[in-house]
C-alpha cells in the first residue's frame, strides 16, 4: 500500500487528508466514499461543485 494526499471539497469549505490505498483510484474511492461525495468531478456538468474529490497525489 502507498499513502496518498486527498484533497476534497464539502459543503464548499476544502480539505486535505493522507489515505492508504493500492492506487490513486481507490484512495479516491475511499474519500469518496467515508463523505458521502462524488468521486469524478468535470466542471460544467450537472455534479455539486461544492461536494467533490479533487486531486490525488502520491507521498
Amino acid at each position: 500500500m502507498k499513502k496518498y494526499l486527498v484533497s476534497f471539497m464539502k459543503k464548499g469549505e476544502l480539505f486535505e487528508v493522507v489515505k492508504n490505498a493500492y492506487d490513486s483510484y481507490e484512495a479516491r474511492k475511499i474519500v469518496s466514499i467515508e463523505n458521502n461525495i462524488p468521486m469524478n468531478f468535470e466542471i460544467g456538468k450537472c455534479e455539486d461543485e461544492d461536494n467533490h474529490v479533487g486531486a490525488v497525489i502520491e507521498l
